[in-house]
Formats: structure tokens, sequence, C-alpha cells
């Protein structure tokens, strides 16, 4: 195990108070960075920080029309940036159709993913079609922006288009997309991302931990010498950290990290123990705190 793993599992454990590995208590600490953080290479907009605008009058939207086919770069990224902040406004279906007027005209691919930003945040089902062409270019940055903006639109079509993505060679256009579904809880996806979990896919492991279901998380389980320690360990500690599982689940999620050779599955358990406890500890909570002072 790398250096590094050891010494975030020491930072974990030293921590915690003593009380953190008895049968009584309260643990407390800081728990190490999610695995569910976003990979490298796979950055993207984030709609719900972004600052949405108000609606915009004719003669404006016709204006920004004009900026956005404009040959200097600068007045056509400012352009696509003022027409995504109309998402969600009486303007946004018009912005929509501006934009996706742009792409179909041909563009530079630098502004090409300016506009694919800017239509992440309408949401809308009328650019799913445009949506799927770019998330088939063989730019690998533009087919990441295109399933940031798939993945932000309700439609029940974007689901397919998800799923296809899952077998893109590309790293950063997997993990948008396995991110995407289990954020939809899209249970039809499973299958695909234990097959990546076993090839070493880092963002498997992380939408796993999201969507797996207690009979998904039991087969987890059954993964032990099958999967990379580290990515086993950090699907397993995804389920520990949800709210809508059962105890009895993550006492056996416990139980199975215990198993796990090695510092994350440690780090795993850490994180777990480091969250806040109510008055009375869980059954799971008890026995991963009884792991840890076990295996310190």
């Amino acid at each position: 195990m790398k250096k590094s793993a050891r010494v975030v599992v020491a930072l974990l454990l030293a921590a915690l108070p003593a009380s953190a590995f008895a049968q009584k208590g309260k643990g407390k600490g800081k728990g190490v960075a999610s695995p569910d953080a976003p990979p490298k290479g796979a950055a993207g907009p984030t709609p719900a920080k972004t600052k949405l605008g108000a609606a915009l009058t004719a003669a404006q939207l016709d204006a920004l029309r004009a900026d956005l086919a404009a040959r200097e770069l600068d007045k056509a990224l400012a352009a696509a940036d003022a027409l995504g902040k109309t998402g969600g406004t009486a303007s946004s279906s018009a912005s929509v159709g501006i934009l996706l007027d742009q792409l179909a005209l041909g563009t530079s691919p630098k502004l090409a993913m300016a506009i694919l930003d800017a239509l992440s945040f309408h949401k809308s089902s009328v650019a799913l079609e445009a949506l799927a062409q770019y998330a088939r270019n063989r730019n690998d940055e533009l087919r990441v922006k295109a399933l940031f903006a798939i993945a932000e639109t309700p439609d029940k079509a974007a689901v397919p288009l998800l799923m296809r993505a899952l077998h893109d060679g590309a790293g950063s256009v997997r993990a948008v997309a396995a991110g995407a579904l289990a954020r939809r809880k899209e249970m039809r996806a499973a299958d695909t991302l234990v097959a990546l979990l076993k090839r070493g896919d880092d963002s498997a492991a992380s939408a796993l931990g999201k969507l797996a279901n207690p009979d998904l998380a039991a087969k987890l389980g059954d993964l032990i010498g099958d999967v990379r320690d580290d990515l086993l360990s950090n699907a397993l500690g995804g389920l520990l950290l949800r709210d809508d599982l059962k105890d009895e689940v993550k006492l056996e999620v416990v139980r199975t990290l215990g198993k796990i050779p090695g510092e994350m599955a440690l780090a795993s358990l850490a994180e777990y123990v480091s969250q806040p406890a109510g008055k009375t500890k869980p059954p799971s909570r008890v026995e991963a705190e009884k792991i840890l002072g076990e295996r310190q």
C-alpha cells in the first residue's frame, strides 16, 4: 500500500479520541476526502452554484445571437455565458434555440465547449439530440461537456445516452456518466459498473457506493480478491455514509471491510466512525470501532 494511504489512515485514527474505539462514547474526527470527488479531467459546469439571470427581451436575445456568431472569440464566449444564465427563466427556450443554431452552424472547440456548458443550465430535452452528437465527438473534452449537459436533463431519454457513455474509452467521460446514473438511482447500470470495477475503474467504485441497494451491496461483498482492495473499500465505504440504508446492511458492509487487507479499508471505516453519532450507537458503528481498535 502506498505511503500516502498509510498517512491518511494515521491522520484519521489520530483525530479520533480513545472513546471512539470503546463500546460507549462519541466518536468525532475529521474524515478523509470523499471517494465521490470528481476525477481529474472531468471538470464541468456547476449549475447549482451559477448565478442565473433574469429573462431577456427580444432585442437582448437578438444581440446575443449576433455576438455568439461574432468572429471575436471573447465576445462569443461572453454571449454563450449570458445565454446560459437565462436557464429557468422565460427566456430559456429562446436561448436554447440560439445556442443550438450556433452549434448547427459549426464553431470552434472552445466555443462549442462554452455552448455545451450553457446548455447544461437549461436542462432542456430539446437539446438532447445535439448533445448526443457531441457525446460521440472524437474530442474527449467535448464529450465530457456534452455528458455534463445530458446529465442535467431530467428527461428519461438521457439515460440510454449515459449508459452508452459507460463504455467510452476516456475515464473522464465514464466518470461523468457513472456519477449521473448513480444520482438517478439507475439500477440498470449496476452490471456495467461492476464490470468496470473489476477492470479497475475508479469512477465505478464511487458510483456503486451511491447506487447499490442491499442486494447489490451483498454482491459487492463477494468480490474480495476479484477487485482491487482500494476500489472495493471505496465502494463499500460510500455505502456506510448513506442515510437510506438500514443498519443491518451497514453492519454486513463493516464486517466485509474488516476482512479486506490494507489501509484503505481502515480509512473507510475511520471515516464512518468520524461521522456525528446519536445518543445510541448503531451496531454497525460499534463493530467498526471494534475493528479499528483491533487493527491499529
